[in-house]
């Protein structure tokens, strides 16, 4: 499903299939067929996801975003390879440009826990990483070679049962530090 058309938006009317919790399930499964970064590609993406990976020039990278336009969220299955260094990557992302702050109910169809038991269970351990004040502001999961980073983030900031209920902004898998 590697595509050599340059890159554009789906709606999600495109893909009525590709939910938000579709396509974490998706990346799960491209990470858990990974043993090194090394077998990191744009075919290799689209492969285990069975997405149409498209060039998109600005950013130079591959991608597969889906527009949600009643909600305005977004989410974007990525492949970026630094020219020159060769460091690459695949990553997940969920954002609402026109409402940073928009509940992420939406687009939190897979939440941190669900993330988290998938890792876990492909053999991953987890450690997280916490700002000067102790909050969490990323969590790492290591496998052998491969390091996987998750920004969570809370679903709401209207309710305090929503605003202890982690959900996932973004996943990416790298080579280990």
């Amino acid at each position: 499903m590697f595509s050599s058309e340059t890159f554009k938006p789906s709606s999600a009317s495109d893909y009525p299939d590709i939910t938000p919790k579709e396509i974490g399930q998706r990346f799960l499964k491209l990470v858990d067929g990974l043993r090194s970064i090394d077998e990191l590609s744009p075919e290799r993406v689209a492969e285990a996801t069975r997405l149409p990976m498209r060039y998109a020039p600005a950013g130079k990278l591959h991608s597969f975003t889906i527009h949600e336009p009643k909600t305005g969220w977004y989410y974007a299955l990525d492949y970026y390879k630094s020219p020159g260094l060769g460091w690459k990557t695949a990553s997940l992302e969920f954002r609402n440009p026109g409402t940073p702050d928009a509940d992420m109910a939406p687009v939190c169809g897979m939440d941190f826990e669900a993330y988290a038991a998938v890792l876990k269970s492909m053999g991953f351990t987890m450690a997280d990483t916490r700002d000067e004040f102790g909050r969490i502001v990323e969590y790492r999961f290591y496998r052998g070679a491969i390091r996987i980073s998750v920004l969570p983030r809370y679903e709401a900031q209207s309710s305090e049962e929503k605003l202890g209920h982690p959900c996932v902004e973004s996943i990416s898998v790298h080579g280990a530090d």
